[in-house]
């Protein structure tokens, strides 16, 4: 009879120390695993920023190659640079999508020189990226700058923002496309001014 009761005595519930330990500890993992998904997010947007940027640039070299390695003159900004065109508008037949000169780390609001915001630069730019304005209407070996940075250090493209990382300061949170096709940061253009040899990227 005394082993019947035994067995119908409830199991012992959580104290409340119990459950604060295991809210404690939970509130913890998050703190360890909430940045290092944000990082991870972070890193894989740049890196499909990057690709989009390499595409961008096999338009770039289809345009140059219709117009005897001549660079269009085009808008830094279409906003800032009005009597420009657009270089959407401009490789328009070589970039047909719209949404390639979308980087997917473009998802702030943008507050435009007009007074009007927007959900993105892309939104506000037709682009999330800035043209190296002053190669327009000349071969990039004539670019003033060329005989000291070279082609791994000439910018063709650079994100209009620091889309890739949370401290906007940051140079390394830029992609640039350069004009031998690789993509990487500022670094390339820093290391090739110090003397030393961009890295180069596939």
């Amino acid at each position: 009879m005394q082993r019947l009761k035994a067995q119908r005595e409830p199991a012992r519930g959580f104290t409340l120390l119990e459950l604060l330990m295991v809210v404690l500890i939970i509130s913890v993992l998050i703190g360890i695993l909430v940045p290092t998904v944000s990082q991870a997010r972070t890193t894989a947007r740049r890196a499909a920023c990057g690709e989009q940027l390499r595409g961008l640039g096999v338009g770039v070299q289809a345009y140059l190659s219709e117009n005897n390695f001549v660079l269009p003159i085009s808008a830094q900004m279409p906003s800032v640079n009005t009597t420009r065109e657009p270089l959407p508008k401009t490789l328009e037949r070589e970039v047909p999508a719209p949404k390639s000169w979308r980087c997917p780390g473009d998802v702030n609001s943008y507050f435009r020189i007009d007074g009007q915001t927007f959900d993105t630069y892309f939104a506000g730019e037709t682009l999330s990226y800035e043209y190296n304005m002053s190669l327009g209407g000349r071969k990039v070996e004539r670019w003033f700058l060329h005989s000291l940075l070279g082609d791994a250090g000439t910018f063709v493209l650079a994100d209009f923002d620091s889309f890739h990382n949370a401290n906007k300061a940051a140079d390394n949170a830029k992609n640039l496309l350069y004009a031998d096709g690789h993509v990487a940061g500022l670094e390339d253009i820093m290391l090739k001014v110090g003397g030393a040899t961009p890295t180069t990227r596939p």
